[in-house]
């Protein structure tokens, strides 16, 4: 699975105001060409943030994948920290999924609705 780092906190974006690349329109470029005014505009994303926890023991889990989710694609992920937190940036505003996976545990999602800048905070699973 590829990194999606989101450096600053703000939203990524593919040519022409996409945030899934799969999506994206694709640009043909040669070396002779120039395309001056191919310019982004990056919104603010949303920071979502929570702890992993045994849901036995009570204990934090560090090195779970946790990721956000829009229209069934990964926008954002990050791994727990040894303390069972974790933070995710540059979430876009919208329904967002997030789901914590690891080995040895059963995936488990939440869906939540951000808007752009906004801070959630104690998404805990």
């Amino acid at each position: 699975m590829p990194q999606l780092h989101r450096l600053g906190g703000f939203v990524a974006q593919w040519y022409d105001d996409v945030v899934d690349r799969n999506q994206a329109s694709p640009v043909r470029v040669e070396p002779s060409d120039s395309f001056p005014n191919v310019n982004f505009l990056l919104p603010l994303g949303a920071t979502i943030s929570g702890q992993v926890a045994d849901g036995e023991t009570g204990l934090p889990i560090s090195g779970m994948e946790v990721r956000a989710r829009l229209n069934d694609r990964d926008i954002s992920e990050t791994k727990t920290r040894s303390d069972g937190t974790y933070k995710l940036l540059g979430v876009p505003a919208g329904q967002i999924q997030v789901a914590v996976s690891g080995l040895g545990y059963f995936e488990q999602r939440r869906s939540i609705t951000v808007s752009e800048g906004e801070e959630i905070a104690g998404v805990d699973f």
